[in-house]
């Protein structure tokens, strides 16, 4: 866990695009193109800035299948 808190200030800090695939319920996997906001280690979330759809979206570590940076940074 503590690698991946690393990831995330890093990410956050440099701004760059990330790849999430998101598991929801009744839909399967989607995958967001997104930059980092905000990590709350206490409650498990992230909140993220969806560079195609212009808006924030919150995801608990629990909906996330998997996270990296996108391809072409």
């Amino acid at each position: 866990m503590k690698s991946l808190i690393k990831k995330f200030k890093e990410w956050k800090e440099t701004n760059c695009l990330l790849k999430v695939v998101r598991v929801e319920p009744k839909v399967g996997s989607t995958i967001i193109f997104c930059r980092l906001i905000l990590f709350d280690e206490q409650n498990g979330s992230l909140l993220v800035y969806d560079d195609d759809r212009k808006e924030v979206i919150h995801l608990k570590l629990y909906e996330i299948d998997s996270i990296e940076r996108a391809n072409n940074e």
